[in-house]
């Protein structure tokens, strides 16, 4: 994985200094060559991760030598077979302690240089579950998560942002090694979670590395304290029967479901396709649309049919670009309608790769002073709306046989309660429900199923809501605990960046790229800051000016 990695920021620009244990460093040399041939330069800082000292001087010559720092991955790690106190130590010093020097020693330098940088570590599934047999490892990826969420907490403010991807089992030399256990095959069924593994895909050291680049990428700032658990089927040859090692689950998985597999893997490199975005009239909607459009997507646009001047705006727009586009206007609460919407954009465009579940509505009031009116309103658009998109969308995408991409707008609401927004919470939380039953579902026919879950974004509905929440009053109802826990929430915010449609964008741009093939199920929470002229005194409202 660390070879993937420098390989890939290389070719994305950057140059690399690559660290390994002193007796590696014939391999470094290799690695080092590769880079130079891409016309990057690289440069060797060989270091035991484990020892303070050794992690200074590795960040000081990777400095010394090319000039600064500005990314920082830490991938060294160790898994030894058997369960004695010296493994417990090794793993722990390895793994967690070495994350933590890296982190710390990259984070002093950043800090320094005062232009901000990326930390990214390498925590696993093993990180968020626990797997028997795998004691101490499991210990030391829920540390590095930790290490990694208060880390982002704190480094936010010197522009640096820290996160930490986490893969099932990839296909690596680490991979290979038996992992000897004196347990029974019957104590534990490793086929059955393979088997609910949704996309039958044999991990590869560029898979990681297409998920490092994005987060070392420009576009990847506002992204912090975030873990992104990428499961992905142990190799035929390298997964397990947990009797001996973790090797060998059913061949004909390998055989038959990723050769399916390879075929929709390549028709989504050859072609990017038609993506349908809801609600694109404006907004996130239409940031989407442009950036699929640059993306060299064709794109159909969907709104309510009183917004076809905007759309229209919109598709010109796209046109601009070199791309074709074409209007669905549709409501998205009803069935109808949206297999209407769902086959006018393939009789338009010939097909359907992509759905962006866009289209979504707010309202405003507490639990007590709300309606059942606007409860049915926002369950409508925002859930039964995502429900009808991913339905329609999945029929067309299975009947082409190509694969797809099905990506749903949640919200940071659709993880934590924000008061004065239950029924908007609901629907937020039940798209992120949805999003990860239908992943389940759809990933034996290689599509994949995820959702975005932005904070505020400065969009013209959220200045329609700061509007309507200035006309409440709330003083009888906010209390002065009330008030000091949403300054906190609001000083927790590591990146203090004004959210913005083009983020959003670029986070769905990856999504439908054929470098995220592989993951699905996925909920990715992004902490914004309020707009200033969409923010309110919370005496008066929710929101507090920044």
């Amino acid at each position: 994985i660390g070879r993937g990695i420098a390989l890939r920021l290389a070719r994305d620009g950057f140059n690399v200094a690559l660290n390994d244990l002193p007796n590696k460093d014939a391999k470094l040399e290799a690695v080092a060559t590769e880079i130079e041939s891409l016309g990057r330069q690289a440069c060797i800082v060989p270091a035991d991760v484990t020892v303070d000292k050794q992690v200074k001087e590795m960040v000081d010559e990777a400095v010394t030598q090319l000039g600064g720092l500005d990314v920082s991955t830490i991938d060294g790690f160790s898994c030894p077979p058997l369960a004695t106190v010296e493994s417990w130590d090794h793993i722990l010093s390895v793994n967690a302690r070495g994350a933590y020097l890296c982190y710390k020693y990259a984070a002093i330098q950043m800090i320094e240089q005062g232009r901000g940088g990326r930390i990214i570590g390498a925590s696993s599934i093993a990180g968020k579950m626990g797997f028997p047999y795998e004691s101490s490892y499991t210990a030391s990826k829920f540390a590095i998560r930790g290490l990694t969420q208060a880390a982002a907490v704190e480094l936010g403010q010197y522009g640096i942002t820290v996160n930490a991807y986490a893969p099932g089992r990839i296909q690596t030399p680490m991979s290979k090694l038996e992992l000897i256990s004196d347990f029974s095959a019957d104590s534990y069924n490793i086929d059955q979670v393979f088997e609910n593994v949704p996309i039958k895909h044999i991990g590869q050291p560029e898979d990681i590395a297409s998920i490092a680049s994005y987060l070392a990428s420009k576009e990847a700032h506002f992204i912090t304290g975030q873990f992104m658990p990428l499961l992905c089927l142990s190799p035929a040859h390298v997964a397990c029967n947990v009797s001996r090692s973790i090797q060998n689950v059913s061949s004909s998985l390998h055989h038959v479901r990723c050769a399916s597999l390879r075929r929709i893997i390549t028709f989504m490199s050859i072609s990017k396709g038609i993506a349908l975005i809801t609600g694109s009239a404006q907004g996130i909607g239409r940031g989407i649309a442009l950036r699929l459009a640059r993306d060299g997507f064709n794109i159909a646009l969907n709104d309510l049919p009183n917004k076809d001047a905007k759309l229209e705006a919109v598709a010109t727009e796209i046109e601009s670009l070199g791309r074709q586009a074409c209007i669905v206007p549709a409501d998205v609460t009803v069935n109808k309608q949206v297999k209407e919407m769902v086959d006018d954009t393939v009789t338009k465009l010939g097909g359907l790769d992509v759905m962006v579940a866009n289209a979504g509505v707010v309202e405003f009031a507490s639990l007590v002073s709300s309606t059942v009116e606007s409860w049915d309103r926002t369950l409508s658009v925002n859930a039964r709306g995502a429900y009808l998109c991913y339905k329609y969308a999945a029929i067309q995408m299975i009947e082409q046989g190509r694969g797809g991409r099905i990506i749903g707008a949640s919200s940071i609401a659709g993880k934590m309660g924000f008061p004065y927004e239950s029924s908007y919470t609901a629907s937020k939380f039940a798209i992120r429900g949805l999003t990860q039953a239908a992943a389940v579902e759809l990933g034996q026919y290689g599509i994949t199923v995820n959702a975005y879950a932005p904070g505020r974004i400065q969009t013209p509905m959220m200045v329609y809501v700061g509007e309507q929440s200035a006309m409440t009053n709330f003083t009888q109802i906010l209390n002065t605990c009330f008030l000091h826990n949403l300054d906190k929430l609001m000083e927790n915010v590591p990146i203090k960046h004004i959210g913005q449609p083009e983020d959003i964008a670029s986070i769905v741009s990856y999504l439908a790229s054929k470098e995220a093939h592989f993951i699905t199920g996925q909920f990715m929470p992004l902490l914004c800051l309020f707009s200033a002229h969409v923010a309110c005194d919370v005496s008066r409202s929710m929101c507090r000016s920044i």
